[in-house]
């Protein structure tokens, strides 16, 4: 490779012309990406850029795209601004035959397939784009609200990580599908309605919303996946629709504040530790069409004083109303809380049944 005004250049991984590997000068504040470039006696046509060359260029801008780019590297998907804090200015040379930044939107937009690959806190997604590309603003500090059109369909994995000052956003019922730690991160966002055309939240979707103090699940919605919700501090409360079959692994972990929660009767399944560490929930109702229960489910919740399990629950139940979850066939205690009664049909107390119920003063285990 060999550099030119701060820019780090090699031979392109599809064998045409070279590519931006990386930016040298971290205090760069505009940067025009040429068409082609002189070096040691000949000229290449810079053609591709590669792996996140520009994250961590804090005071970059504006960084302008020329017509001959027809290749960015995946990773671009995956941050390329990564802590461009200060970047407000996304240009795509008009005439470039894949990309564009129409209607002038500060953005990277691929032309053929609609899809905005990376944007700026002064982004507009014009009406014309169809899904938000992976990572496309992950780590957009400085992005505090943005309106997603009517045209959009799809939100892709991490598109909103880390955006830690997004207050706000309207997702609008043409979404269909809203990827994996889509808003990972979003500490400062407080509410956000899932429109009813969802079918499915994502493993980490709101993973660490820290200010998230509600949340509206439609009836469309039909599984929630792993770490969905987990290190949700902020929420309250929530209630899981009919539509909803499956809650996953830790998907509202460390949802310190969440003082109830309504499980429909739809939900057959809650997966390993759905609610550890919800440390101010003070009641639990299993439906009876729930079948599977995993381990640590309920663990360090340690205000829970109250656990029932629904009459014609054929797994599970609540005998003697002793305060806890008890695997009917095997006659397995497998959820206790402070205020449990251990039955005197109980034959074995399940691993972690117990574990950090810090009010737990006394219990009785009986012969």
């Amino acid at each position: 490779g060999f550099q030119v005004d701060g820019l780090l250049y090699r031979a392109a991984k599809d064998g045409n012309g070279v590519e931006v590997a990386r930016c040298y000068d971290r205090k760069v504040s505009e940067i025009v990406i040429p068409e082609k470039i002189a070096y040691n006696k000949y000229t290449y046509e810079v053609t591709r850029i590669a792996d996140c060359p520009f994250s961590g260029c804090k005071e970059l801008k504006s960084i302008t795209i020329p017509n001959s780019i027809t290749s960015i590297q995946d990773g671009l998907y995956e941050g390329a601004f990564d802590g461009c804090s200060s970047l407000t200015s996304i240009i795509v040379q008009n005439g470039n035959p894949k990309y564009d930044s129409r209607n002038n939107c500060n953005a990277i937009i691929e032309t053929r397939s609609n899809t905005l690959i990376a944007g700026c806190p002064t982004t507009i997604i014009p009406n014309s784009i169809t899904s938000i590309g992976y990572y496309a603003f992950k780590d957009c500090s400085g992005l505090t609200s943005i309106t997603i059109p009517n045209s959009v369909k799809s939100i892709g994995k991490g598109a909103f990580y880390g955006c830690k000052g997004l207050t706000s956003i309207t997702i609008p019922n043409s979404v269909e599908n809203i990827g994996d730690s889509a808003f990972n991160g979003c500490e400062s966002l407080s509410s956000i309605t899932i429109p009813n055309s969802v079918t499915s939240i994502g493993e980490s979707t709101f993973y660490n919303c820290k200010g998230l103090t509600s949340i509206t699940i439609p009836n469309s919605v039909e599984n929630i996946e792993n770490n969905a919700f987990r290190g949700c501090k902020s929420l309250t409360a929530i209630t899981i629709p009919d539509s909803v079959t499956s809650i996953g692994d830790e998907a509202f972990r460390e949802c310190e504040s969440l003082k109830s929660i309504t499980i429909s009767e739809s939900v057959k399944s809650i997966g390993k530790s759905a609610f550890e560490g919800c440390k101010s929930l003070i009641t639990i109702t299993i439906p009876n069409s729930v079948k599977s229960i995993g381990f640590y489910a309920f663990s360090a919740c340690e205000s829970l004083t109250s656990i029932v399990v629904a009459e014609g629950n054929k797994v599970y139940d609540n005998r003697e109303n002793c305060n806890a979850i008890i695997e009917t066939d095997t006659n397995t205690l497998i959820c206790g809380c402070q205020n449990t009664t251990i039955p005197n049909s109980v034959k074995r107390i399940g691993d972690y049944a117990f574990e950090s119920c810090k009010l737990l003063i006394t219990i009785v285990i009986p012969n």
